[in-house]
């Protein structure tokens, strides 16, 4: 950035659709605090006025107004396809999924509120290998869009879709992953006092895993539902213990049921803390 050039200006730079406007650049370093840069606007009413704003709010170089415009307006019809996505399962099975992707910075999910659902491709031919396709069956869904700088941005619709084919691809890593996050919330939850116990994130990533298990195809979610069976049974096996030390107890028979809880390591019933005997 340099005193002399022509930017463009946006009062809130991510508010796509918002007026732009056409400022100079007038001083670059002075008495406000750093990274903000003195500019002077060129035209409407606010003609002549100037003012500190911050570095982030010069968006584009004024040679570039066009182009950014286009852009801007391609990216606001990918927003609003993608509008309301954020917090179901599917969007939080998508989320999981690109976890997986590698290296990192080929890809990103939009994940707040406002862009919630759009995906932008920094390497398409990497993305493209991952899945075992030609880029322009990317190019081609609907309403993406490769943007001045390259990067392809998707909305929901596209997005779901690589998300879909990229968990039947690493199939093993994704719901074997699924598996140990669904082991680790039901731990959490059967260690925690009955009082407290609140079963809410477990039942939310059970949808989420239930979703990764409709993308992935084969022997792997054969296993997955083999795994999950074993698991619940294991579960089930539990609870008939402890209601079985339970009802020891009622009967005075405490030394038996003491017994139980020891060899067994199921948690402790008089204790109230929810840990285990070993």
């Amino acid at each position: 950035m340099q005193i002399g050039e022509h930017w463009v200006f946006r009062d809130r730079p991510k508010a796509l659709g918002e007026p732009v406007h056409r400022v100079e650049v007038a001083r670059l370093e002075g008495p406000r605090r750093q990274g903000d840069v003195h500019v002077r606007f060129m035209a409407g009413e606010e003609a002549g006025l100037q003012e500190w704003v911050a570095r982030g709010q010069l968006v584009a170089l004024w040679d570039d107004v066009e182009p950014f415009l286009h852009d801007d307006r391609r990216r606001l019809a990918v927003v609003e396809e993608s509008v309301d996505v954020r917090g179901t399962p599917e969007f939080d099975a998508a989320r999981f999924v690109f976890d997986f992707v590698r290296p990192k910075n080929v890809f990103r999910l939009h994940t707040s509120k406002a862009g919630a659902g759009v995906a932008e491709i920094f390497d398409l031919a990497k993305i493209a290998t991952l899945l075992g396709i030609e880029p322009d069956e990317l190019t081609a869904q609907p309403l993406c869009f490769v943007d001045r700088n390259g990067a392809l941005l998707c909305p929901w619709a596209a997005t779901r879709t690589v998300a879909r084919r990229i968990a039947d691809k690493l199939g093993e890593e994704v719901l074997g992953k699924a598996l140990d996050q669904e082991r680790r919330l039901r731990d959490h939850y059967d260690s925690e006092p009955s009082w407290r116990r609140d079963d809410k994130e477990l039942r939310q990533f059970e949808r989420v895993a239930n979703v990764l298990r409709e993308w992935c195809t084969g022997e792997v979610v054969e296993r997955f539902d083999e795994l999950r069976a074993l698991r619940e049974e294991v579960v089930r096996l539990g609870e008939l213990v402890q209601r079985a030390v339970a009802e020891l107890r009622q009967r005075k028979a405490h030394a038996i049921a003491a017994t139980i809880e020891r060899d067994l390591g199921v948690p402790d019933a008089t204790s109230g803390a929810g840990t285990s005997r070993r």
